[in-house]
């Protein structure tokens, strides 16, 4: 990854990052941002958790143009 493309990720975390801590309080919620897991020796990163009384949502935030595809067997 170039700069250029490590910027627009952080701005792009960022904005979600605020949306979600605007609607925490109405929705009687909480956020965890940027968070790292240690599973059967690898490690993975999650962008956001926001956790509702009702639901939680794993969040991973992308900064780009057009569209991406993909299938869930896909390993990229």
């Amino acid at each position: 990854m170039n700069l250029k493309s490590n910027i627009k990720g952080f701005l792009g975390e960022r904005k979600v990052r605020k949306f979600l801590k605007n609607h925490q309080k109405k929705l009687n919620a909480k956020t965890l941002n940027n968070v790292k897991l240690n599973i059967n020796g690898k490690t993975i990163q999650i962008d956001h958790i926001f956790i509702t009384p009702y639901k939680v949502y794993v969040i991973e935030t992308k900064n780009l143009n057009g569209a991406i595809l993909g299938k869930i067997s896909d390993s990229y």
